[in-house]
């Protein structure tokens, strides 16, 4: 597999439409997006992202995230925060089961810069493009 196709794989898993709209599973993501937006263009409260991690002669890494932005209320959206991480978890696992996809642990912490909880999981996969 290629770059972009591995991108638009993991992208289409969990984005019902190329527009980004999400999966109907993911009720409080209002955006997922195929790459990292530039600072300030997430679709908030709730966003997933598709982007590129890493690449070598055998493995592309990619990495999803979930940024949610506790404006009003803050425990709320962790909570939303948690729920979103084992709805994307279970797409991925209901669609990446037995391809090429592999899966690292889910990590989240508090991103100051950018006022949001952030949770990232890295996924890889084999290269066959040559």
């Amino acid at each position: 597999m290629d770059l972009a196709s591995a991108k638009q794989t993991v992208f289409d898993l969990l984005a019902a439409y190329p527009d980004g709209t999400p999966d109907a599973t993911l009720e409080y993501v209002v955006r997922v997006y195929k790459g990292e937006p530039r600072a300030g263009a997430l679709m908030l409260p709730v966003s997933v992202t598709v982007a590129t991690d890493s690449m070598d002669a055998e493995t592309i890494g990619l990495t999803v995230r979930v940024y949610a932005k506790p404006d009003t209320d803050a425990q709320g959206v962790q909570d939303w925060l948690d729920i979103t991480v084992e709805q994307v978890e279970r797409l991925l696992d209901d669609q990446t089961a037995g391809t090429q996809f592999t899966r690292g642990s889910w990590s989240i912490a508090y991103a100051p810069d950018i006022d949001s909880f952030v949770a990232s999981c890295p996924m890889t996969c084999s290269r066959t493009d040559f």
